[in-house]
């Protein structure tokens, strides 16, 4: 888990880049929430997954990713960095926020960014020989893989300001703020939260 402290309107925004479906990320992620004590937990994810997360059964669908993954420790769906989020909001009344794009505003992304030549090549890709060293340099050329195409990687770029945007809002209203952001993203949200 990587992590940044950010000072915004003399308020601190602390991020967490964490690696999605990793439990001692999560458990990493458990901790710092105990140590911060924040009133708003942010979420990388959208307002449709976590309402999925309290009631759905996952479905192993990145099981290349978790067998890639779980050569530098063990793994585990629903992520463990976002059921140690929802374990924490419970306990300590906080409120959990999805920052990312919703289910609406990523399919008006993919429309105006992305072809359907490339959502067709996308959805039969077979990611296979991510070679690393670690669970984040995993994590890191997954990432560039699955996104290579220059539309994919023009909606990370709307995902990521966009995230950026709500946690700037959020640190202007609300109270003491930890962002969870899956790792690839959490560099790039570091610098946009930082010129907000």
């Amino acid at each position: 888990m990587e992590i940044a402290e950010l000072r915004k309107g003399g308020k601190r925004i602390i991020i967490l880049g964490s690696i999605y479906g990793l439990v001692s990320d999560g458990k990493s992620v458990r901790a710092k929430l105990e140590i911060e004590k924040p009133e708003i937990v942010a979420l990388g994810i959208s307002r449709e997954d976590l309402q999925a997360l309290g009631d759905a059964e996952c479905e192993d669908i990145y099981d290349v990713y978790f067998k890639g993954l779980e050569r530098f420790g063990e793994v585990s769906l629903p992520s463990p960095d976002l059921l140690a989020a929802i374990d924490y909001s419970k306990k300590h009344s906080a409120r959990l926020v999805a920052i990312d794009l919703t289910d609406d505003e990523y399919s008006e992304a993919l429309c105006s960014n992305v072809s359907t030549l490339q959502v067709i090549a996308f959805s039969r890709r077979k990611i296979r020989g991510v070679k690393s060293t670690s669970a984040a340099d995993f994590s890191l050329r997954w990432d560039l893989k699955k996104h290579r195409e220059k539309g994919f990687k023009k909606i990370n770029e709307i995902s990521e300001r966009i995230m950026s945007e709500r946690i700037f809002d959020l640190n202007r209203k609300e109270g003491k703020i930890v962002a969870i952001i899956d790792l690839p993203r959490f560099e790039s949200m570091i610098r946009m939260v930082n010129t907000s």
